[in-house]
């Protein structure tokens, strides 16, 4: 055998000789003409193809061992290249090389030293019906033991992979696990657009919540609602914001709307939509939020712990995005509507406060770009449809407040009944314009957004300057509130390498109030009287996401922004001021994210931000830890840690009002830190988990400790009289501490899902100079939170939705501007009866302080808040039209809840018929929503 086999072997080299001298014998073709160039493409072609392909083009003459070309694939693009380019692009990647003869022959060989044939694979994860990017996806290479988590575009990248086949795992909350198999060539770089189906969605609010759907930490740390969870949460009018109440963590304030993450204030944290700051107007009661509800595709609450890349604020983040899919399914031939491949969906729905309208589509060229669209607007209709429970409330916190009419008329008025000449007046309206291009691995992202609101008394015509009215007459006067807000962007999102993703974006916020107050030159400090707050801002920034190695990635950016504002703030208010500023910053920050083992996951990051105004560099270092084991003998099991330091260099205030009408009590601005005072400061540190024990049962844990080194407020006690005021002169610096824990526990109800939560939380702080330096609880925080939910799918096509809940141990009983009226003084009752003008006033004023304890806020401890709430959704089809219908029924039990108390004149009061009473005004309550019944109707087609 072995002597056969030795003979055998220069049998083979010898014919392969011969048939290389015959090759390169042959008779000379016409050469290639020097310095002629050549355009041509192979893609997965064949190489013994591919050569022969380029030889019958060229001319040249090329000699090759078809037995060097078998199995290998060409992968080739040449774009005016000599010959010999040519046919080093399509020898790249196949461990042959070429030479060439002095006859002008090239001949085919294997490559002495061949490299690595390292592959890579660049690609886009899309939802499947809409075409729209999913971003965070989970993408994971079975093969090579490599897992990749999408960027905010979709967008993945994976280098230095061998050649061979690839079984790809793609995963995200609310999809279905998609599996398929990519080849990756010798040296070659494949594009996959991944699509992944979206699972079945219910009309009933499923809030998704750390980790519902795959066990992961890199869920954790974030609460999310998608926009089926936003317009099917319970509650009159369908308020985009409202139900984030459901949320762990996450409390959205019954007579503001105000948001407030993990005990932190309204103004704590940043409102996006699509990555621009959004300046939330302030609202009246929780039913009509400032955006509309169709518009937006998922909104994502960071709290306490969050990362580098998010930004600057001392409480959390809140990212809004537009929703860009179509919602429909393709008609026409070929499954295209018009030449251009037109799609779209159109939705309309009515309830007692607003109509909704949203028109939606998608296209794609014959070329490969792909784009969609949005367009989405609302209107409220309060004059026409508004229930009459909620007008009835609404007119109730639109009465006289007597002890206000006290403290700041310029005379001794007596109390009587002052009916209001009109009633509250609610008006708002907002229109959204999104769209998205998409080609290749590259997109292009826009969107705008405007919305404004109304929000006052509506006085049927009564004019304070007309000097036939009584004088006494303290309903005559114009107290409206008009707000307007804008917000524009553009970003492109590209994959640059195959280790590399980039985009940059440019954005545009602004912010707009005018307040118009006019008043009886002897009931007011002043006559007329005009508040404003222009705030706007404007930056572009950058970002690129490196991957240094496998389970090594590092995101770098880059932001330049400029903030101006201008603050109008005049005597109908506590604290009459007038400031401006215009100021540049810039910020970078960096991440780094190493996996460490099979189960840990370390983020180390930091901030950096340059104040011009104080020329002046901030740090903010930030570290967390994510830890996941899945499948154990006790279930899935995921962790996360985080903390850091935290900046706030733009911050909102409100500021009380004077007004004796409590329908709006305060007046908001947002102003950007000038020189004068150093930016907000607070330390995290954050822990959560998940734990899923069987496929029903999940629970989710979270605690959360804030330090807040230093904290801008409003100091009520400063002197204002002067124009042109640096901030200095009106902001005072307090302190204290946040911490809480919250639990959810989850159970699946087949199609449907109820939930237990509970949640502690405790806000102190410590105010310079105000309340003897104590350190007191925060007026917003709510001690103890338990609430019960539910929503089952009895039949198809019916949902029905339940929530009870209790909130206890809520201070600061009365309405915020009788202690803000209090300290203006430094809650000093002498200081306080000085500035009273008439004597009947200042006895008045001394009475309630002192009975009432006005100095004494956690002293007024306000009753539990108890409310059940029960909705209905029924879908159904009337032809080609979809329809909803939707039956909401808020307190259902009639309870009685209080936002705060007020003072009113009782039957005991005494006046100048009736001296011999208590000459003390009565406590009242100002109530939250009584029982409403509301009707919603949802047409699409």
């Amino acid at each position: 055998m072995d002597n056969s086999t030795r003979h055998r072997r220069p049998g083979v080299q010898t014919v392969c000789g011969l048939l290389l001298l015959l090759f390169a014998w042959l008779p000379p073709a016409a050469q290639a003409q020097v310095g002629e160039q050549y355009t041509l493409a192979w893609r997965g072609t064949d190489l013994d193809q591919a050569l022969r392909e380029f030889q019958a083009a060229s001319g040249i003459n090329i000699v090759w061992l078809p037995l060097l070309a078998e199995g290998k694939k060409v992968y080739c693009v040449a774009r005016s290249e000599p010959a010999e380019e040519v046919l080093k692009c399509i020898l790249s990647g196949t461990g042959l090389d070429f030479y060439r003869r002095s006859s002008g022959t090239y001949v085919i060989e294997p490559s002495v030293e061949a490299p690595p044939l390292w592959g890579n694979m660049r690609g886009i994860v899309v939802d499947a019906g809409t075409g729209q990017p999913v971003p965070s996806a989970h993408v994971f290479l079975a093969e090579a033991q490599r897992g990749r988590v999408a960027n905010t575009s979709g967008m993945f990248a994976f280098d230095r992979l061998l050649p061979g086949d690839y079984a790809v795992q793609v995963s995200h909350i609310g999809y279905r696990t998609t599996s398929l198999s990519i080849e990756i060539e010798p040296g070659g770089s494949v594009r996959p657009e991944i699509r992944i189906v979206a699972q079945p969605v219910l009309l009933a609010p499923l809030v998704l919540e750390g980790l519902a759907m795959r066990p992961s930490s890199t869920l954790l740390g974030f609460a999310m609602m998608d926009q089926e969870d936003l317009t099917g949460s319970l509650g009159p009018g369908g308020s985009a914001l409202q139900g984030l109440d459901g949320l762990m963590g996450v409390r959205v304030n019954d007579a503001t709307a105000d948001i407030h993450i993990q005990g932190g204030d309204a103004g704590e944290h940043q409102f996006r939509l699509d990555g621009a700051p959004v300046f939330i107007p302030l609202n009246v009661a929780s039913f009509i939020g400032p955006f509309s509800p169709f518009a937006l595709g998922s909104i994502r609450i960071h709290k306490a712990g969050f990362g580098a890349p998010l930004g600057s604020h001392i409480s959390g983040v809140i990212e809004a995005r537009h929703d860009l899919r179509y919602g429909g399914a393709r008609s026409g031939p070929d499954g295209l509507d018009g030449a251009f491949g037109y799609q779209s969906r159109t939705l309309v729905q009515g309830d007692p406060l607003s109509v909704n309208l949203r028109h939606s589509g998608s296209f794609e060229r014959t070329d490969g770009t792909r784009g969609s669209l949005m367009a989405a607007s609302r209107v409220g209709i309060w004059r026409l449809s508004a229930p009459s429970s909620l007008v009835g409330l609404l007119d109730d916190w639109n009465r006289i407040d007597s002890f206000l009419l006290s403290a700041f008329a310029d005379r001794n008025t007596p109390f009587s009944e002052y009916p209001p000449l009109g009633s509250p007046e609610i008006g708002f309206a907002d229109l959204h314009l999104a769209g998205e291009v998409k080609r290749g691995l590259s997109t292009l992202n826009a969107s705008l957004f405007t919305g404004g609101s109304r929000l006052g008394n509506d006085l049927g015509g009564v004019s304070a300057a007309d000097p036939e009215s009584a004088v006494d007459d303290i309903a005559q006067f114009t107290d409206i509130y008009e707000w307007r807000s804008t917000t524009a962007q553009a970003r492109y999102n590209t994959v640059l390498t195959g280790r590399t993703l980039g985009s940059i974006q440019a954005r545009y916020s602004r912010y707009g109030l005018s307040h118009d107050f006019v008043a009886r030159d002897l009931v007011t400090l002043a006559s007329p009287e005009d508040d404003g707050n222009q705030m706007s801002e404007a930056a572009i920034s950058a970002k690129l996401d490196y991957a240094l190695a496998d389970r090594h990635y590092t995101e770098f950016g880059l932001e330049l922004i400029r903030t101006a504002d201008r603050v109008r703030i005049a005597g109908s208010q506590q604290l009459p001021l007038d400031h401006s500023f215009t100021g540049w910053r810039t910020a970078v920050f960096a991440q780094d994210k190493i996996q460490v083992g099979q189960h840990a996951v370390v983020e180390l990051g930091s901030r950096f931000t340059f104040l011009n105004a104080r020329a002046s560099l901030y740090a903010e270092p930030r570290l967390a830890v994510r830890l996941d084991f899945p499948g154990t003998r006790t279930g899935d099991w995921s962790f996360f840690a985080g903390s850091g330091i935290y900046r706030q260099f733009v911050n909102q205030f409100d500021v009380s009002s004077r007004s004796p009408r409590t329908f709006v009590s305060s007046t908001r601005f947002w102003m950007a830190v000038d020189s004068t005072v150093a930016p907000p400061k607070s330390g995290h540190l954050t822990g959560e988990l998940f734990w899923r024990p069987t496929a029903r049962w999940s629970l989710s844990a979270e605690a959360h400790y804030k330090r807040h080194y230093h904290i801008l407020s409003i100091d009520y006690s400063a002197n204002t009289d002067v124009p042109a005021l640096d901030q200095d002169d009106f902001l005072r610096s307090s302190k204290g501490h946040t911490y809480g824990y919250a639990a959810v526990l989850k159970r699946s109800l087949g199609l449907g899902s109820a939930d237990l939560r509970y949640e502690y939380t405790v806000g102190r702080r410590q105010i310079a100079g105000l309340f003897e330096g104590r350190l007191l609880d925060v007026p917003w925080n709510e001690p103890h939170r338990l609430e019960l939910s539910a929503n089952v799918m009895p039949m198809n096509r019916l949902v029905l939705l339940g929530r009870w809940r209790l909130i206890s141990g809520r201070t600061w009983g009365f309405r915020q501007a009788y202690y803000d009226f209090m300290g203006a003084y430094l809650n000093d009752i002498d200081r306080v009866l000085d500035s009273v003008i008439d004597p009947g006033a200042r006895a008045r004023v001394q009475r309630q302080a002192d009975y009432y304890e006005l100095t004494n806020p956690e002293e007024h401890r306000l009753p539990d808040l108890i409310q059940m709430d029960v909705g209905a959704g029924y879908s159904f089809e009337v032809g080609s039209i979809g329809m909803q219908a939707r039956l909401d029924v808020i307190n259902i039990l009639g309870r009685t809840n209080t936002a705060d108390w007020r003072f009113f004149q009782g039957d005991g009061y005494f006046d100048d018929q009736s001296p011999t009473g208590s000459g003390i005004l009565e406590r009242g309550r100002r109530e939250l929503l009584p029982r409403v019944v509301t009707f919603a109707l949802r047409f699409s087609w």
